[in-house]
């Protein structure tokens, strides 16, 4: 099957990354010198090497591999990032974190989640500037106030829509002010978008995992069709996408039972309460998504408040 746009141009942009992780090639004659050309060997892929410009190389290297031996794709990546992660050592320029983290980002437009490139001590293991790596007390502090103020700023738009009599009108606004909160703690949002025969109301990235959103504000509480519906949307991507389930309403008891039933749940919940909670500043979103991931994987809880007095 000939790959698509999407699969063209996530493959461009990860060739464009492992380009300064190897050399090309080099003299055979060299004693244990390692290569593009020398990796795409000995894991049987060299029909797709062809040398001559390096970029393009590597593209058709990728895309052929792909394309062809999708079983071999993961041990060429993993062969790449370790080979070229020696290589980068000896020349004192030692793999970034960033590179790696947007190397996964291209891997996850392809439908690949690596374990190994997401271990915590392999990411660890890998140099961070100590200019991207620090902030200094004004920037910290003058990075707080605005998010602060924007924060402030979103919670009266927020109490203001308690009184919109259009509770259409109060949802479509509702994902607005949740794209704003995820902006403010750099969730990277991405607002509502449509896929085929579906709506997506938007997902941000937590902990280098995507999460799908889902947010209603209607008259009365969620009941399990519409949980059903979302836990579809999330099925029928890939099989480690998540998803947050927004309900300012809230939830009936009996579709919180209902879709946990025979089920292993794939998202979690959040209400009015919780938004409040983060807009009050009683507590910073990212530790609430900790908290509620944490009691869903732990105890199978999709809808668990957090309690002030559970901070520190």
């Amino acid at each position: 099957m000939a790959l698509g746009f999407k699969q063209r141009n996530a493959i461009r942009k990860l060739a464009e990354i492992l380009t300064n992780f190897l050399p090309a090639s080099g003299n055979p004659m060299w004693k244990g010198h390692v290569n593009f050309g020398s990796v795409a060997t000995k894991l049987g892929l060299s029909e797709y090497w062809h040398g001559g410009s390096k970029l393009p190389a590597i593209i058709y290297l990728l895309e052929n591999t792909y394309e062809r031996k999708r079983s071999c794709f993961q041990n060429l990546i993993e062969a790449v990032v370790l080979e070229g992660k020696t290589y980068r050592n000896k020349k004192n320029e030692p793999l970034l974190r960033k590179e790696i983290d947007e190397l996964n980002k291209c891997l996850l437009a392809l439908e690949f989640k690596f374990p190994n490139l997401w271990d915590k001590s392999f990411l660890d293991s890998l140099y961070i500037p100590e200019a991207e790596n620090k902030e200094t007390p004004s920037e910290q502090d003058d990075s707080t106030e605005k998010a602060r103020r924007a924060l402030s700023e979103i919670k009266d738009k927020f109490y203001q829509l308690t009184k919109e009599p259009n509770r259409q009108k109060a949802g479509f606004e509702l994902e607005k002010i949740l794209a704003k909160i995820f902006e403010v703690y750099g969730l990277s949002p991405r607002e509502s978008f449509r896929v085929v025969g579906e709506q997506i109301d938007g997902s941000i990235e937590y902990k280098n995992e995507i999460y799908l959103i889902e947010a209603k504000w209607t008259e009365s509480r969620i009941n399990e069709g519409e949980l059903l519906k979302f836990k579809g949307k999330i099925e029928g991507k890939s099989s480690f996408t998540r998803g947050i389930f927004i309900s300012i309403n809230g939830f009936t008891p009996e579709s919180i039972y209902q879709i946990k039933q025979g089920k292993r749940p794939s998202f979690f919940l959040m209400d009015g309460y919780d938004i409040s909670m983060v807009l009050e500043k009683r507590c910073d979103l990212p530790e609430l998504l900790y908290f509620k991931l944490r009691k869903l994987c732990e105890e199978g809880d999709m809808l668990v408040h957090y309690m002030h007095e559970n901070r520190g």
